[in-house]
């Protein structure tokens, strides 16, 4: 029950793109659905925002504004919608941050001590090994999703990278890909992403 004698079969707690796609697939199958948000808005973390009186009709991406290869539904939905994409301009120098300290590279190889790139990059192989085993459509079934979920990345990190320079590099992963801090994440999210993405190198 809603309100009053408003009946649903359905209520779809939050208006990001998963809640408003469920919304949809849920109508269009005959369901009353009705959907709640906390927000003053739709979109969850895909957010337009204007630049300002000094900008008139200029606007900014605040939230989600990348898709790549795998992301085949999200590309499905954009051509559906109408919304055009354009190849993300990627060429030039890289920038990474390192003990504090801003870095210039080239190619896919940070200027980094060996010993921290081995340790980063035996870490990334434990990941994609633990990956496989989180089915992408039910994470939660994985036999060990509950221990995983229970355990945020930053726990997972410094347990098993060894040197300061891996742990800031995949500390600099997690900032870039999930836009969030290792400790606000759980192993078991990482890792349904990582399968999902086709692996830590896809």
């Amino acid at each position: 029950m809603v309100s009053g004698t408003d009946e649903v079969d359905v209520i779809v707690v939050g208006a990001g793109l998963a809640g408003l796609i469920a919304a949809r697939d849920l109508t269009r199958a005959g369901k009353r659905v009705v959907v709640l948000e906390a927000r003053d808005r739709v979109g969850g973390r895909t957010l337009n925002q204007i630049l300002g009186p000094t900008h008139p009709g200029k606007v900014v991406e605040a939230g989600g504004q990348w898709i790549g290869p795998t992301q085949d539904r999200l590309a499905t939905l954009a051509r559906e919608l109408g919304i055009e994409t354009f190849p993300t301009f990627g060429e030039g120098e890289h920038l990474i941050e390192i003990d504090g300290e801003v870095r210039r590279y080239s190619g896919t190889i940070p200027k980094v001590a060996p010993h921290a790139l081995a340790d980063f990059g035996q870490a990334a192989f434990r990941l994609d090994r633990m990956a496989r085993k989180v089915p992408t459509a039910a994470p939660w079934e994985a036999r060990r999703a509950a221990a995983w979920d229970a355990q945020t990345f930053e726990t997972w990190v410094r347990r098993n990278l060894r040197t300061k320079q891996g742990r800031s590099l995949m500390k600099g992963v997690v900032e870039a890909v999930w836009a969030c801090e290792p400790a606000d994440v759980s192993l078991l999210h990482i890792l349904f992403y990582i399968h999902s993405a086709g692996g830590t190198e896809a």
